[in-house]
């Protein structure tokens, strides 16, 4: 669920480390030589410099072995062995992805709705390109199973001795619907505006993690032979990686900050509730920005994924899946995600009972979570447009829209949601005035913007909250103003506010807008900062309703 829909809418050891970073800086006396890192298993060097910013690139750097072969569907295995092999990461890799066909169809609708225009939805569905198999123009050369790398970037101080190391560091999980997207998003996550909107340094990461039937099948059939959220144990390895290794770039694995867009974010959330908050997290702090996922507290749904996966690959068991070639298995992908029902892309987080014991909604009610972080969230304002079919136009089709998302819910709790949380009032008392609109409150309150809710009254109400409310205010348009695009125009100073606030929450805990004003703590008066078309004001957050705290206790399930 939840794909990075537009374009125009994009919506991110001390001895033995310090032998090894000693050695990797030595000689290192002319910005024009790219410094090599000793990593043990290899010796990666930086592909680029940044003039402007001061930074080089360490791209594409393995951590985690190919989960191909026996490998596949299975938690990832750690990078191992030891080479004097130099790699500069010139080689890039995307991991295997696909998107529904109705992602195509939600972005000319985005466009007619916001203009005002009559939607046809049979044309847009006529014109349809058909899923992104091997072969066909959609399809990106760059795609390999063998996906598990990241990218880090270091400032040129830690390199020729004028700055000192232990500095923080930003870990970026992009979003993507869980099915789509890659660490840098092809250009789209440069950190560059990131980075230099301060005159202090930090570390910055970006991470690759395995999509769609690679990394989120799941099911008890499964389970019984491979790992149910393989993305989420490829995540933790990349932050353990990090704990590992940063110093070797000059950064602080105690002062480690995880940012995560859309399923990046709903990833974090998964993450702060890993196990159950059982052990020690691999970082500090997390901001998450509109989290997102749908929640599936059932066996059944993913169950009935995994068989039709292995349908179209006409094989009967996960092993035999296993032993077929790499297009194969990324053709049937594409088909099924390609044939999602609209507003999902079929894969994503579930209940395994090991890594995620339950929703992580219920997790953050019960206590069972990494209590010990610093915590900044947000959403937009317009979250599921996007995510709501268009055809939504009667009673009937909400309560297909009910039964769709949630196929196992009672027919008393679809009552009582349709009846006492969204009833069919359209006079906009309850924050909608169509069946359309009705139904995006109804996707937003779950798969968005309650999440952040959560995190905030888990936390006691110590975190940092915003709202993004810029004119259209749509999932995925606060992305722009964080990473840049010359073809995009934004309103600039929203966007240096964004980006001052993350890069000082990075830095010192806390964010500071570029007037040097910080926001305040959410405190019991659910209070957020929000960032609009006409200023930036404190409010209250509208995500503290009874709504979200229905949502929380999983009575859908």
């Amino acid at each position: 669920m939840l794909s990075k829909i537009n374009s125009w809418l994009p919506g991110l050891l001390c001895i033995i480390a310090a032998t090894r970073v000693s050695a990797a800086f030595a000689g290192i006396h002319r910005r024009a030589d790219l410094p090599i890192v000793d990593l043990g298993y290899e010796q990666h060097q930086a592909i680029d410099y940044s003039e402007s910013g001061g930074w080089y690139n360490f791209s594409n750097i393995r951590y985690g072995e190919a989960p191909v072969g026996n490998l596949r569907f299975r938690e990832p295995v750690a990078v191992s062995g030891n080479s004097s092999e130099i790699n500069n990461g010139s080689v890039g890799r995307t991991c295997p992805q696909a998107s529904g066909a109705w992602t195509v169809i939600a972005r000319e609708f985005a466009v007619s709705y916001e203009a005002g225009e009559t939607f046809n939805y049979t044309a847009a569905e006529a014109s349809l390109p058909g899923p992104a198999i091997p072969g066909s123009s959609q399809y990106d050369d760059r795609t390999t199973e063998d996906c598990l790398f990241l990218d880090v970037y270091a400032p040129l101080g830690v390199f020729d001795g004028s700055e000192e190391t232990g500095l923080p560091v930003l870990i970026w999980l992009f979003g993507g619907g869980f099915t789509s997207g890659e660490k840098n998003g092809d250009g789209q996550f440069d950190p560059s505006s990131l980075m230099n909107s301060t005159t202090r340094n930090f570390i910055f990461v970006a991470v690759n993690y395995r999509l769609g039937a690679f990394g989120w099948l799941a099911g008890p059939s499964l389970q019984a032979n491979g790992t149910a959220n393989a993305g989420l144990y490829d995540q933790l390895l990349a932050f353990n990686w990090v704990q590992q290794n940063i110093q070797l770039f000059g950064g602080d694995p105690d002062q480690v900050t995880v940012m995560g867009k859309s399923a990046g974010a709903g990833s974090l959330m998964h993450q702060i509730t890993a196990f159950g908050g059982e052990g020690t997290p691999p970082f500090q702090q997390a901001i998450l920005s509109s989290p997102a996922f749908q929640p599936v507290a059932n066996t059944e749904q993913p169950q009935e994924v995994y068989e039709d996966f292995l349908s179209l690959l006409g094989v009967s068991t996960i092993g035999e899946a296993r032993e077929l070639d790499s297009e194969t298995l990324i053709a049937a992908n594409a088909v099924l995600i390609y044939n999602s029902t609209y507003g999902s892309n079929s894969f994503g987080p579930v209940v395994d009972g090991i890594f995620s014991p339950a929703v992580p909604g219920q997790l953050l009610l019960e206590g069972s979570f990494y209590k010990d972080l610093k915590v900044m969230v947000g959403h937009n304002l317009n979250e599921a447009l996007l995510f709501t079919d268009p055809r939504l136009d009667s009673i009937a089709t909400y309560d297909q829209f009910l039964d769709e998302a949630f196929p196992t819910i009672s027919n008393e709790t679809a009552t009582y949601i349709e009846s006492e949380l969204y009833p069919p009032v359209f006079n906009g008392t309850y924050g909608y005035t169509t069946e359309f609109t009705r139904a995006a409150k109804t996707t937003s309150d779950f798969a968005f913007v309650c999440n952040t809710n959560y995190l905030d009254r888990a936390f006691d109400n110590l975190t940092y909250a915003y709202e993004f409310s810029v004119t259209p205010g749509i999932h995925g348009q606060d992305t722009v103003y964080i990473f840049p695009l010359s073809t995009t125009t934004v309103n600039q100073t929203i966007a240096q506010t964004l980006r001052d606030s993350l890069t000082s929450f990075v830095i010192d805990g806390v964010p500071t807008g570029t007037s040097g004003n910080q926001f305040p703590l959410y405190d019991s008066n659910a209070t957020i900062v929000n960032l609009t078309t006409t200023g930036i004001y404190q409010t209250t957050d509208d995500t503290a309703n009874n709504r979200c705290v229905w949502w929380q206790k999983g009575e859908y399930a």
